[in-house]
């Protein structure tokens, strides 16, 4: 991709590969029935979700990967002339909030994987808080990186909240959440997790349609002769993943 910048100058992308912000375990063999304990402590509402939802801030959607091109446009027709420059030798100034935009376009996102407890196609019961979280493939920081002449600029994307519409209810969590195994006390809690108080058997094929996605917060730094040295450009949100829940409820008999 060619863009001119006062005198024309070109830019070029480079993607750096993600790496993770947050320590965590990957996926747990859960137990046959979904993986939870039924008779253990149920701590009513998630923490750390205010209560309720927050606003859904959607992000642009990425751009396709941009060619790389080293050559430094110092004609007026628009291509590389005979024997033209190499980067770093135009007289132009480079502006490191363009630069910053080509890199934030060029971040790549994935779905988020969906982690929960009881995991589906096991059933959620009613009144039983379900266990939410991503793996930490999930939950990391990506980077990509845009170049004109000797100026770098690099754009830096770390996840912020993880928005959990849970068909019955959207919540907003603040981490990735904690992964359930089967040896935690009965007091243990999660700062993402949600008490359904309805079966599903209203819903389309007796489902909830479960959708999350991950919000970024994108910031970039420069390197270089640098007209700005940082800067914030807003947030990004990843494709969303989905599955179908089945929620039901447990029957209990007393016998006298």
């Amino acid at each position: 991709m060619l863009r001119r910048v006062g005198p024309v100058l070109a830019a070029t992308v480079v993607l750096l590969s993600p790496t993770v912000a947050v320590a965590g375990t990957g996926d747990i063999d859960l137990p046959d029935g979904g993986g939870i304990d039924i008779h253990g402590h149920d701590d009513g509402e998630p923490k750390g979700n205010g209560g309720g939802a927050e606003p859904i801030k959607a992000g642009p959607t990425p751009s396709p990967e941009v060619p790389v091109d080293d050559c430094v446009i110092v004609g007026v027709s628009g291509d590389c002339p005979a024997g033209g420059e190499v980067p770093g030798t135009g007289n132009a100034a480079v502006d490191a909030t363009d630069l910053a935009k080509d890199a934030y376009d060029s971040i790549r996102l994935d779905s988020p994987a969906i982690k929960m407890s009881p995991q589906a196609p096991a059933p959620a019961i009613v009144g039983l808080k379900t266990w939410l979280w991503l793996d930490k493939g999930s939950w990391s920081v990506r980077r990509a990186k845009a170049k004109a002449g000797d100026v770098t600029v690099t754009a830096e994307a770390r996840p912020l909240s993880v928005i959990w519409d849970l068909g019955e209810k959207r919540i907003v969590c603040h981490s990735p959440g904690r992964v359930w195994e089967k040896n935690l006390p009965r007091e243990a809690s999660t700062p993402c997790g949600y008490t359904f108080r309805h079966t599903s058997t209203h819903q389309p094929n007796d489902r909830y349609r479960v959708r999350v996605f991950v919000n970024y917060g994108v910031s970039w730094r420069c390197e270089g002769d640098c007209d700005e040295a940082d800067g914030d450009l807003g947030t990004l949100a990843s494709p969303t993943a989905q599955l179908d829940l089945r929620v039901t409820e447990r029957q209990s008999v007393v016998v006298r």
